[in-house]
């Protein structure tokens, strides 16, 4: 009696321990690829083995925990039976694994080239290629971002331009220039492209000028300059276009010789005629004139007011005694009746 009740309580005890130590998983359980995970059932103490399986596979721990690294992502389901040391088996338990995959993002920007560099997620990105960020997602597992990027270089563009001076300032991209010189400057795109590197090299061409001076003498006036007469001395200008197309002031300086004169009052005896003046013989008096040229090429007037005075007369009778001869008249002797002349110079020369 006594043996068969301690028979009946040895099995009891051993259905009972089969019963506690039963595997029991905290289920279900979400992992990351590339994690180690330790699944533990029950009292290490308790004599028992234990199969594991996933997917119906069985693995090759025994003992009540194993440790398993995810390397693949999807779902599993991972099994343990409990094997008592006394040959029972317990229920099997299952749980389900899910095995997360890392998050990868892709994402590309083009930048212009005056838009680096720049942060992001506290990288410095200097030029083009590809950046990764890496984080933790909600579920632990990495989250991973790359970054592509391009950069567009900024549209290149040179304006040679050459003006007058007259043309100054010169205004280019709403700034004005007074100088001849290169500068550049950054044009922002009105259409979301990248913005224009912009290069005037400007060149000035100044104004020619040119100086005319001209003397001439009256009768030559009115002067003709570049299609305007000019009667009177002085300074003028002209406005044309030179072979690079600006200004060329031309100026005229004007100078007018005036004519000289001269008067010459001769007067001569008629016993002196013809008198002759530059050249010309004059019988008669008046006012002559010769033309001819002075130092200064222009006309030389010369006048003569010629003056003719008459010979002057005087006849004397004188009667004689031979008895008084020879008779003196004027210094001379006389012995002869007859007619006798004498000149001489009267108050008018």
């Amino acid at each position: 009696m006594s043996r068969s009740l301690r028979h009946i309580i040895i099995v009891t005890m051993l259905l009972f321990g089969v019963l506690k130590t039963s595997a029991q998983l905290a289920m279900p359980d979400t992992v990351c690829v590339g994690a180690m995970k330790h699944y533990r059932v029950n009292d290490p103490s308790i004599p028992s083995t234990y199969t594991w399986s996933i997917d119906g596979v069985v693995q090759a721990t025994i003992t009540n925990e194993i440790v398993i690294t995810w390397m693949t992502p999807g779902h599993y389901v991972l099994t343990v039976q409990e094997h008592s040391s006394g040959g029972c088996d317990g229920e099997i338990r299952a749980g389900d694994v899910y095995v997360i995959p890392p998050i990868s993002v892709a994402k590309d920007t083009t930048v212009c080239s005056n838009g680096i560099p720049f942060t992001w997620n506290g990288i410095a990105v200097n030029a083009a290629g590809d950046y990764r960020y890496t984080t933790t997602s909600s579920l632990g597992c990495d989250s991973t971002t790359k970054l592509h990027v391009t950069v567009n270089n900024l549209i290149m563009k040179t304006d040679n331009i050459a003006i007058c001076a007259g043309q100054l300032p010169y205004t280019w991209y709403g700034q004005q220039y007074n100088a001849a010189g290169t500068y550049t400057t950054t044009v922002l795109s009105t259409t979301g492209g990248c913005d224009t590197a912009a290069t005037l090299i400007l060149s000035i061409t100044a104004t020619t000028a040119s100086t005319t001076d001209v003397t001439v003498c009256p009768s030559q006036l009115p002067y003709n300059w570049n299609g305007t007469n000019y009667n009177t001395a002085g300074s003028y200008q002209f406005t044309t276009t030179n072979a690079a197309g600006c200004d060329s002031i031309a100026t005229l300086n004007l100078s007018i010789n005036a004519i000289t004169t001269s008067t010459t009052d001769v007067t001569v005896c008629s016993n002196q005629l013809p008198y002759n003046w530059n050249g010309i013989d004059y019988n008669t008096p008046g006012s002559y004139q010769f033309t001819t040229t002075n130092a200064a090429g222009c006309d030389s007037i010369a006048t003569v007011n010629l003056t003719i005075n008459a010979v002057t007369t005087s006849t004397t009778d004188v009667t004689v005694c031979p008895s008084q001869l020879p008779y003196n008249w004027n210094g001379t002797n006389y012995n002869t009746p007859g007619n006798y002349q004498f000149t001489t110079t009267n108050a008018a020369g």
